[in-house]
């Protein structure tokens, strides 16, 4: 088997409800999907919150204008942030 240059990214679309918390920016892809209760690190390195829930879903499907042609929806996870 050969080994994969390139490793795949999960897409994930990160949010908390804390006010103090909400002016961060949280990571938008993960090697891989984390666990209820790992810590997630703001992008800027400043904050750490845990994850308190995982939702697996897809984008929503956009027609691209050249064609006007449906694309197949894309997996992302949805992943909640909590003290």
């Amino acid at each position: 088997m050969k080994w994969k240059e390139r490793t795949e990214m999960i897409e994930a679309s990160c949010y908390t409800n804390l006010d103090n918390f909400q002016k961060f920016n949280w990571p938008s892809v993960f090697a891989s999907t984390p666990n209820k209760g790992d810590y997630v690190e703001s992008v800027c390195g400043k904050r750490m919150l845990k994850v308190a829930s995982i939702m697996h879903t897809t984008r929503k499907t956009h027609y691209t204008s050249v064609m006007n042609v449906q694309r197949e929806p894309e997996p992302i996870i949805v992943v909640e942030l909590h003290k």
